[in-house]
C-alpha cells in the first residue's frame, strides 16, 4: 500500500504535498483511531448486560477495530513521509516489515467483514442453526484463522520489499520499493491474486450475504435495504481506486502528472477512510453498543446500570428465601440458615417485626463468616443448620 515507487512527482521533498498530504493524513489517523479505540474500550468492559462481551459478532467487532487500529498504526504515519520527505528514512528493517504488517492488517480487516456478513446471513437465514454456529469458540477459531492467512499472503511484501539507491533526480537517497527484478511475472501473479482474494472475492460475499440477510429482513421495512447499499458501496469506494492503480501501474504505463499524483492521494485516503467507517457502520449504529457506550462514559449510564445489577440481585435474593421456604423467628439475632458446599447464606435481622425484610443478606463461605463475625460462632466452625 505505502510504496515509495508511485509517490510522484517529485522526491525532493520541497512542494505544497509535504505539508498538506501529512495534514490530511493526520486528520484520518486521529479520527480512525479515536473511533476504533472506543469500540475496544467499551466492548471490552461493558455489554448491554454489563459483562465481558462473549458474543460471535462483539468478537468480530473487536478482531476489525484491532486489525484497522493496526492497519492505520502501520500505514499512515509512514506514508506521510513518504510524501514529505526526500528519501525513506527509517532503514531497510522498517522498509521490509512495515509493509508486511500493512499488507497483513488489511487483510485481516477485509477477512474480518466478510466473517462479519456470514455471521450475519447464518444468524438470520438459518436462525434455527445459528446458536450451535454462531458460538464463542467457533467466532475465535474463525479469527485465528483469518490472521493466519493474512500472515501467510503477506509473505512475498517481506520477501521483495527493499531498500533501494539510484533514482536518476536523487542518486544518493534511499527509498522503499518493491523489487522482483528476478520474476516480473511472478509479481504480477501476486498482483492478481491480492485483487481477487482481497477485493473481488469478499465483494461478492458481502454483497451476497447481506442480500439474503435483506430478504430474511424485509419486514422491517426500507431500513435493511438502506444498510446493505451502505456496507457494500463503502467497500467498493473505499478500495477500487488502490486496486486501479495497482493494476494499471503493473499491466500498463501509469501516468506520472498531476493529476495522477493527485489521484493516488484519493485513493491513500479512500483506503484509510474505511478504517474510519468501519467503526460507525459495525459499532455505533447498533442500538446495543450505544447503550454499551452510554454504561461505560456517561454517569447517568453507570448509575442506571448499578441500580439495575442491584434490583437483579434484590430480586435473585428474594426468590431465592422464596422457594427455599425460609421462615424468620421473631425478633433479634442471627443465625445460619442455609448450608451448601463451601458456602453459607447468612440473614441478620434486627429486633424488628417479625414481617419485615432481612437487613442484610451476606454470601460467603463458612470460613469467612466465623472470620467476619467471630461472636456468632464461639471461636468454632460453624455447623450445619439443621432446621
Amino acid at each position: 500500500m505505502a510504496n515509495a515507487s508511485l509517490s510522484w512527482p517529485s522526491v525532493s521533498g520541497s512542494g505544497p504535498e509535504t505539508v498538506i498530504v501529512p495534514v490530511l493524513f493526520g486528520v484520518i489517523f486521529l479520527l480512525g483511531m479515536v473511533g476504533n479505540m472506543l469500540v475496544l474500550v467499551v466492548l471490552g468492559h461493558l455489554r448491554p448486560g454489563g459483562r465481558p462481551s462473549r458474543s460471535a459478532t462483539n468478537i468480530f467487532i473487536l478482531n476489525l477495530s484491532i486489525a484497522d487500529c493496526s492497519f492505520l498504526v502501520f500505514c499512515v504515519p509512514f506514508q506521510a513521509t513518504i510524501y514529505s520527505l526526500p528519501e525513506w528514512v527509517f532503514g531497510a528493517f522498517f522498509c521490509k516489515w512495515v509493509h508486511y504488517l500493512v499488507m497483513t492488517t488489511m487483510l485481516v480487516s477485509i477477512f474480518t467483514l466478510v466473517a462479519m456478513s456470514v455471521d450475519r446471513y447464518i444468524a438470520v437465514v438459518h436462525a434455527k442453526r445459528s446458536l450451535c454456529i454462531r458460538s464463542k469458540r467457533n467466532a475465535t477459531l474463525g479469527v485465528g484463522v483469518i490472521w493466519l492467512l493474512s500472515l501467510l499472503i503477506a509473505i512475498p511484501v517481506a520477501q521483495h520489499q527493499a531498500l533501494m539507491r539510484g533514482h536518476r533526480q536523487a542518486p544518493n537517497s534511499s527509498f522503499c520499493w518493491e523489487h522482483w527484478a528476478d520474476n516480473p511475472a511472478a509479481k504480477q501473479v501476486y498482483k492478481v491474486t491480492i485483487l481477487v482474494v482481497g477485493y473481488l472475492l469478499p465483494l461478492v460475499l458481502i454483497t451476497c450475504c447481506y442480500a439474503k440477510v435483506g430478504v430474511g429482513a424485509r419486514g422491517d421495512g426500507d431500513g435493511w435495504l438502506a444498510t446493505v447499499l451502505l456496507v457494500v458501496a463503502v467497500f467498493l469506494i473505499s478500495w477500487l481506486p488502490h486496486h486501479i492503480i495497482t493494476m494499471w501501474a503493473e499491466f500498463g504505463k501509469f501516468p506520472l502528472n498531476d493529476i495522477s499524483f493527485t489521484f493516488r492521494i484519493i485513493a491513500h485516503c479512500l483506503a484509510y477512510g474505511n478504517s474510519c467507517i468501519n467503526p460507525i457502520i459495525y459499532a455505533f449504529l447498533s442500538e446495543n453498543f450505544r447503550t454499551a457506550c452510554r454504561q461505560v462514559f456517561t454517569c447517568k449510564g453507570l448509575l442506571h446500570y448499578q441500580q439495575r445489577k442491584k434490583q437483579e440481585k434484590c430480586s435473585s435474593a428474594q426468590k431465592f428465601l422464596a422457594q427455599a421456604q425460609i421462615h424468620l423467628k421473631r425478633g433479634g439475632g442471627s443465625r445460619p440458615i442455609l448450608d451448601v458446599p463451601s458456602v453459607t447464606l447468612m440473614v441478620l435481622t434486627g429486633a424488628v417485626h417479625s414481617s419485615s425484610p432481612p437487613l442484610l443478606i451476606i454470601v460467603a463461605s463458612e470460613r469467612q463468616l466465623s472470620e467476619m463475625f467471630p461472636m456468632f460462632y464461639g471461636g468454632v466452625a460453624p455447623k450445619a443448620a439443621t432446621g
